[in-house]
């Protein structure tokens, strides 16, 4: 018989350790709990910050990349839908972002300074 095309099967403790192995490689140490995954989502009420997209499936970007050393922490989360994520790529923020909306982002990411795990 012909295999059912398909949604992919999710992976959660592959897909960490994955993203673990990808922290690694830049010599960053991550360790953004699901508790704190779940904050930022509330935080941006599950919206996209960017195009204000509402999906089930969002991902907590890196406002200062990964790549440049940055690690996900309060201060750097940002919740962007697949789209925008993937456009945002390795940018910087001044590379990807409007003026307006650094701005609007600013008290998100002072808000998360305040938390504590």
């Amino acid at each position: 018989g012909r295999k059912k095309k398909g949604k992919k099967k999710s992976f959660p403790r592959l897909s960490l350790y994955r993203r673990l192995i990808r922290a690694m490689s830049f010599g960053v140490v991550e360790d953004f709990t699901p508790y704190q995954r779940g904050r930022i989502r509330k935080q941006f009420q599950g919206k996209c910050f960017r195009c204000g997209t509402l999906r089930k499936r969002m991902h907590i970007d890196h406002h200062f990349p990964l790549s440049a050393g940055y690690a996900l922490k309060y201060g750097n989360a940002v919740l962007l839908c697949p789209s925008c994520n993937m456009s945002k790529g390795a940018k910087m923020p001044l590379d990807f972002y409007t003026k307006e909306e650094l701005e609007r982002l600013e008290p998100f990411l002072e808000e998360q300074k305040t938390w504590r795990s």
